[in-house]
């Protein structure tokens, strides 16, 4: 179910954007294939400030699929790397 770029997966809302990012894939197909633990670093992502109280959840999980997380967080590292620069540049010819 999609709502104005959300999609309601096991009754909770998640962004599509985000999902893309985690998944590495510009279109979403399969999303019941999505794992519990990207799910949950999407839910991070979106809301920063529930970090704190999953570090221990990412730090003890047991990873369906180690390879996937890796490159899923390398994303989010590569995507919040180019949104910085870009506040940096607008910030820069503002001033």
């Amino acid at each position: 179910m999609n709502i104005a770029g959300k999609v309601l997966l096991a009754e909770k809302e998640y962004s599509v954007d985000t999902l893309k990012i985690i998944t590495g894939h510009s279109v979403l197909k399969d999303l019941d294939s999505i794992s519990e633990e990207l799910l949950l670093l999407c839910s991070v992502i979106d809301n920063p400030y529930l970090l704190p109280y999953f570090l221990e959840t990412f730090y003890s999980m047991q990873l369906r699929d180690e390879n996937l997380f890796h490159f899923a967080l390398l994303r989010v590292q590569v995507d919040s790397q180019l949104r910085m620069n870009e506040d940096i540049q607008k910030y820069y010819y503002v001033c």
